[in-house]
């Protein structure tokens, strides 16, 4: 076996490990809705008077082999057997739908399945020379494009809900795949990557570079005509996949869901984690450098689960993400101490960095979810179509600005033509944003930086720049958060504004395959390289 082989081979069981150790903490966050009933099976309820999915279209199953697809205007649904659903009706009318032992593990296993297959794609992409994940993304949407339009839409709906655990999972935890780069943030400055003098600069340029893609996109948004109202859909009618994408009847609540990604009792596996991963390392029983791996990883699960499950209070002070980047940092201290006077708290970020450190693999996990985005494209498809060209112009549109516009508040602004680089991708999400660094020569820790400040920006500044601005239009708001902040303010759109989630949804994907493809246009790429450099 090669050198390469073996890396490749090392890394796919390293995801696979960490895949398995979240495992359960991923089904708790598919059924977050299901109230345990017993130890075997899940329950939940459908009053009465909440939508009937049967009477929309969904067909009870009719023998105990395999799940049923139902496509209902072009939307698909799956309905499992009875052999994994159970319904029975209550003395109060309400319906109870029980999922069995077997069935929990063979959403499980699809689930892992679901994950191989966007780690493997992005893994194939790499070795065929392809580095960008957006090629990956938009080749898997154009192939259920295809299916739909040449075998039908039963076809593609099958092929989507075999991925379909697996995109949820990854675009759940995409989040915490941008975790790494702000844990790294200390390096550079140590290294000297951002100079301290250039610090207020730097700040200057991210929140005025937000609010010019922010008013911009809105300016080039409103130039279309207002969208047409679409009519409430009655109890009786399945809500679209464009407006309530969860692809399981009886749940109601659209991705991303709201709550914490996994349940808080498994916060104490986490902790007896890290200190198993000392007791090996204190005893000799693991290599120093992989039990700080285990060690930071279950850090970074710990405290990204804590922060998500504390109180609204605490984390409308401190969102989820400081909490696990804060936490990271204490973990890398606290390995320092018990390593002893040899390693200092640099050398643990500088290890948690690189390969196999938790933090180089929390970072692998970002291709596979971009390209498990080609599933919420397809998955919005109705929309697209329906608006294809107020979408994807302003989504063009505010990507060339945000380019150019960057470049020239750099350039105002004195920044060094490193950081100049490194700020180009702020508006992009973080995986491609880091291809985006690679085509020009900027440093990847950095651009990522900037892309999770940027989000963080767009989370805090965002709902109150709607109620200023007055923005009646689902529409302009959605793409505008997808423009200034990408992914990041797109999944707080999911809880505070549903209206606009599906066109953000759309948007950041679009605004950064745009912004990829600009950058690798030679003249578009010395444009931007020469307005930083004169």
């Amino acid at each position: 076996m090669t050198l390469s082989n073996r890396r490749r081979a090392a890394a796919t069981a390293a995801t696979l490990g960490f895949v398995s150790a979240i495992a359960p903490a991923f089904v708790e966050a598919s059924f977050g809705q299901f109230a345990p009933q017993t130890a075997f099976a899940f329950s939940h309820k459908r009053h009465p008077s909440q939508p009937n999915f049967r009477s929309a279209g969904w067909r009870a199953p009719r023998s105990r082999s395999a799940p049923v697809i139902s496509v209902l205007d072009g939307q698909v649904g799956v309905w499992p057997r009875s052999s994994s659903l159970q319904a029975q009706k209550s003395a109060d009318g309400a319906v109870n739908t029980e999922i069995s032992l077997g069935g929990r593990v063979l959403q499980r296993l699809q689930r892992i399945a679901g994950v191989v297959f966007f780690i493997t794609l992005d893994f194939r992409l790499k070795a065929a020379g392809i580095s960008t994940p957006i090629a990956g993304m938009l080749g898997v949407f154009s192939l259920l494009v295809v299916l739909e339009a040449s075998l039908g839409a039963s076809v593609a709906g099958k092929v989507f809900s075999a991925l379909e655990p697996g995109y949820r999972f990854l675009v759940k935890w995409a989040s915490l795949f941008f975790v790494p780069a702000l844990v790294k943030l200390p390096l550079a400055l140590v290294k000297g990557d951002i100079p301290f003098s250039a610090v207020p600069s730097l700040v200057v340029l991210l929140v005025l570079g937000y609010l010019g893609s922010f008013f911009s996109c809105v300016g080039i948004a409103n130039v279309f005509p207002p969208a047409v109202a679409v009519a409430a859909p009655t109890p009786s009618v399945l809500v679209p996949a464009a407006e309530k994408p969860a692809v399981v009847p009886l749940l109601k609540s659209p991705y991303p869901r709201p709550g914490a990604p996994f349940k808080k009792r498994w916060l104490p596996a986490y902790l007896a984690g890290m200190a198993i991963a000392v007791v090996l390392a204190k005893l000799g029983m693991a290599s120093q450098t992989t039990a700080q791996a285990a060690f930071m990883l279950c850090a970074s699960l710990f405290s990204f689960g804590g922060g998500q499950g504390a109180p609204a209070q605490f984390k409308a002070l401190c969102h989820p993400l400081f909490t696990c980047i804060f936490g990271s940092w204490i973990a890398a201290w606290l390995w320092a101490v018990q390593a002893g006077p040899s390693v200092s708290f640099l050398d643990v970020l500088s290890t948690y960095g690189a390969w196999p450190g938790a933090g180089a693999l929390l970072s692998c996990m970002l291709g596979p979810a971009v390209g498990a985005l080609s599933l919420l494209l397809y998955e919005r498809r109705k929309l697209i179509r329906q608006e294809m060209v107020p979408i994807m112009a302003t989504s063009v549109a505010s990507a060339a600005v945000s380019l150019f516009g960057t470049a020239a508040l750099a350039r105002a602004l004195g920044l060094p033509q490193a950081l100049g680089l490194a700020s180009l991708s702020r508006c992009v999400t973080s995986a491609i944003a880091s291809d985006m660094a690679t085509s020009l020569g900027a440093n990847q820790t950095l651009t990522v930086a900037m892309v999770v400040v940027t989000g963080f920006l767009g989370v805090a500044l965002a709902p109150t720049l709607f109620g200023k601005l007055n923005l009646k239009s689902a529409r302009t708001r959605g793409l505008a958060m997808a423009a200034s902040a990408h992914g990041l303010g797109t999944v707080s759109l999911a809880e505070s504004d549903k209206e606009a989630f599906p066109y953000s949804a759309v948007g950041f994907v679009l605004v950064a395959a745009a912004s990829a493809l600009l950058v690798q246009v030679p003249p578009v790429r010395s444009a931007l390289v020469w307005i930083l450099s004169t």
